[in-house]
């Protein structure tokens, strides 16, 4: 295996995790949503809730009963989403560390690499379309002769997200509406 094959297959890991982080936030967050088919809309999903409240006459004089205030019950619909805390996650940091055997340099022309020819831009800017890459083993042998396990040490550092500024315009409009 060659050195930038290897670097390669960990950045379209990493990317491939980063990408199924973000369709598990989203996700989540569609969880807070009923859709509608009919229109392809999304409602969020609510909870009634009942405050207490002093009930008032039409003149906007507070109601007295028995000497006392008397309560009403205001019904409000409130969003689910406006009330729990959302918090999308994304890789932070990621480190791999490996032992690795170093094999010979070859040295590859746009020929050798499957037939694709020189490289347009190369040409352009007058570079050597030659390139090196070295050869690497992932089972370097021990001085004995016998081989290691294939071990690699990898350290992936997660952390939360600041929220979108959709998401923060969508809940700043729900919180308007009670």
């Amino acid at each position: 295996m060659k050195l930038h094959e290897l670097v390669e297959a960990i950045m379209d890991s990493v990317t491939e995790a980063q990408q199924r982080i973000e369709q598990q936030n989203i996700q989540n967050l569609l969880q807070y949503f009923d859709h509608d088919s009919s229109d392809d809309s999304l409602t969020p999903k609510s909870i009634e809730l009942k405050f207490p409240g002093t009930s008032v006459d039409h003149h906007g004089d507070t109601v007295m009963e028995n000497g006392c205030v008397k309560v009403e019950h205001q019904t409000v619909q409130v969003p689910l989403l406006s009330l729990l805390q959302v918090n999308p996650i994304k890789i932070k940091d990621m480190s791999v560390q490996f032992e690795l055997g170093l094999g010979e340099v070859e040295t590859l022309t746009p020929d050798s690499e499957g037939g694709r020819g020189p490289d347009p831009l190369s040409n352009l800017l007058n570079r050597d379309c030659r390139r090196k890459v070295m050869n690497t083993e992932l089972n370097p042998r021990s001085v004995f002769g016998r081989n290691k396990d294939r071990n690699a040490e990898v350290t992936i550092t997660f952390e939360s997200g600041e929220l979108p500024e959709g998401y923060l315009k969508i809940n700043s409009q729900l919180m308007k509406l009670f």
